[in-house]
């Protein structure tokens, strides 16, 4: 698809978070695996540090206890978590629900095999009023939702809803350590709208059908007892074949931008960015031995991009790791005092919802007041970016 942009009147109203249930620190993931199972409290401690200090995960939240039982109606659902953000998000931006022309949903994790979540949210606020669809592309959702948001916003004022919200905990291997701690649950909400001064200067997002086998769950749907008792609905994937399609994703994303720059000779928002994150059933873990290669790849293809992005003010990523965000970010000389990561810590990868809610946190915490140059990204499962 090609790059969009510059979309000028394109503004950020209002941002909002939920994180659901009391805050889960490694200590408590690492207590549920059977490696730890007769652990004293000094072995927990040292390993719960150890992931805190090379991967920068330190705590999540989750709905339900990864692989036990479902209990419908006694859980939170993602239907919940989408409207408890999007009411933070439309009492920050002033704007009544009922005013809502278009509501866009993002999640990898609905509460129904059909309908929309966007619907059900749309409804629970309030905004009777509004057209309401959904997005499924992986953790990549957020940004063509915004990129739906933003091509609606130069036709109609708005305001618009764009809302992520995943419940992983309900589809989360629980005997794999690192997808334990790797994801979380929660929502992001932004509301946009149209300004003068605002402009959303250049937005990339394509899908690859043929990698969509690279982070999923495989089983087939309607779903069947065979398939359950396989284990099919929950995450599984391809780590190594991810690691390396990686490159050639973003030398084509900052390829594309490099074009839209120079057409239009302005700075340029790259909607681009690295999850090296993987899965893998049977052998999860977060990153790559391949990261090295990664960030050479990324830095050559930077170089003949030749993109300006400078000033950006705040670089916020998807929630993969530390070592990953800072990885992207010195390939892309961009300062690491200028990346968000706090969110890595406080409630690691929440899927499609993950820069929204960081962006969210970013804002509360006074880092992208009005006027801020801000970079966002994600890759996520589709294969879409």
């Amino acid at each position: 698809m090609p790059t969009l942009g510059p979309l000028p009147g394109v503004a950020l109203l209002g941002a909002g978070a939920y994180l659901p249930g009391a805050a889960i620190d490694n200590a408590d993931v690492l207590r549920r695996l059977p490696a730890f199972a007769n652990a004293d409290d000094e072995r927990l401690c040292f390993a719960a540090e150890g992931i805190r200090t090379s991967l920068g995960l330190q705590t999540r939240h989750w709905t339900h206890e990864p692989g036990t039982p479902l209990v419908h109606g006694n859980e939170l659902t993602t239907v919940d978590l989408a409207i408890e953000a999007a009411r933070r998000a439309l009492a920050e931006a002033g704007v009544d629900a009922a005013s809502l022309p278009l509501v866009i949903a993002t999640t990898s994790t609905p509460h129904r095999m059909t309908s929309t979540l966007s619907a059900a949210v749309a409804a629970g606020l309030g905004a009777n009023e509004a057209a309401a669809m959904d997005v499924r592309t992986g953790c990549a959702a957020g940004l063509f939702a915004l990129q739906t948001a933003a091509t609606y916003l130069q036709h109609a004022r708005g305001p618009v809803l764009v809302v992520g919200a995943e419940t992983f905990s309900k589809v989360l291997p629980s005997h794999h350590k690192m997808a334990l701690l790797s994801l979380g649950d929660g929502a992001g909400a932004l509301v946009l709208g149209r300004r003068r001064d605002a402009v959303l200067r250049s937005l990339f997002v394509r899908s690859d059908g043929h990698l969509g086998g690279l982070i999923t769950t495989d089983g087939a749907l309607p779903p069947t007892a065979d398939e359950i008792t396989r284990g099919g609905y929950v995450l599984s994937g391809a780590p190594e074949e991810l690691a390396s399609v990686l490159p050639g994703k973003y030398a084509e994303a900052i390829g594309a931008v490099r074009a839209r720059s120079r057409a239009f000779r302005a700075r340029t928002l790259v909607e681009a960015a690295p999850k090296l994150g993987s899965m893998k059933l049977g052998s999860m873990k977060l990153g790559s031995t391949k990261l090295r290669a990664n960030r050479r790849a990324l830095r050559d293809a930077w170089k003949g991009a030749r993109v300006l992005v400078d000033p950006v003010d705040l670089y916020v990523p998807h929630t993969t790791s530390r070592p990953l965000v800072e990885g992207v970010a010195n390939a892309f000389a961009i300062p690491l005092e200028r990346v968000w990561m706090d969110s890595i810590a406080r409630h690691a990868n929440l899927g499609s919802a993950g820069w929204l809610a960081s962006l969210a946190a970013a804002r509360a915490a006074g880092r992208a007041p009005a006027g801020t140059e801000l970079l966002v990204a994600a890759v996520g499962g589709g294969m879409s970016l």
